[in-house]
């Protein structure tokens, strides 16, 4: 397993050496993030997409973006796990951040997890949750398949895609439902319990509720 997470040292440092790419800064984390960052989305096992996420770390992009739907952790895992194990000209994992997601679960996914389906909202094309268990769940399997223990930015996924799934929430409900899971995540953090410090910040990810 890959220990240690992003820290605010760490992104500096990378964007101190990389002084040809632009960085920023992430509110309320002190982590400096490049302005490029690397989608993961449809990325699998082939040559091609391994080399091309090799190739954007060592360039400076400490910004890996990805979900358990894109169906590429595994992917990143083994590529992070190759690059940390060499010591010259490779990223180190206090220099990298990894943003995944949580909140759709495929019909595999919820087949294989054995939670109740009464947690979830029917989608056309898998199910939405933002019950503490699934969260929890989610996150546990993500953290497996990239191989690390700690996720440094977790965000909820598109949440209002619970307003058109089988149970029709209101926005109200809806707004209730996402304060529970931030105060879930934030107890589990505060509390040191199951996966110690295993999310660093939460956001909402394409969220489109006002």
């Amino acid at each position: 397993m890959i220990v240690g997470r992003a820290t605010a040292d760490g992104t500096k440092r990378i964007a101190k050496r990389f002084t040809d790419l632009k960085y920023s800064v992430i509110p309320k984390t002190g982590l400096s993030c490049s302005k490029l960052g690397f989608g993961a989305h449809r990325i699998s096992e082939i040559p091609e997409n391994k080399k091309a996420l090799e190739f954007a770390l060592q360039s400076g992009i400490n910004v890996v973006d990805t979900a358990p739907q894109f169906q590429s952790e595994k992917v990143i895992g083994n590529v992070l796990t190759s690059l940390f194990a060499k010591k010259d000209d490779c990223p180190k994992r206090d220099e990298l951040i990894l943003v995944s997601k949580a909140g759709f679960a495929s019909p595999k996914f919820l087949e294989e997890s054995n939670l109740p389906q009464s947690l979830f909202a029917k989608l056309s094309r898998g199910f939405q949750s933002l019950h503490p268990k699934f969260l929890e769940a989610s996150i546990t399997k993500s953290l497996k398949s990239l191989n690390v223990e700690t996720i440094d930015i977790l965000m909820l996924d598109c949440p209002e895609r619970l307003l058109v799934g089988d149970k029709m929430f209101t926005v109200s409900r809806l707004n209730d439902e996402i304060g529970s899971a931030f105060d879930f995540l934030d107890l589990e953090v505060d509390r040191e319990l199951l996966h110690t410090g295993y999310v660093r910040t939460r956001f909402i990810n394409n969220s489109l509720i006002r």
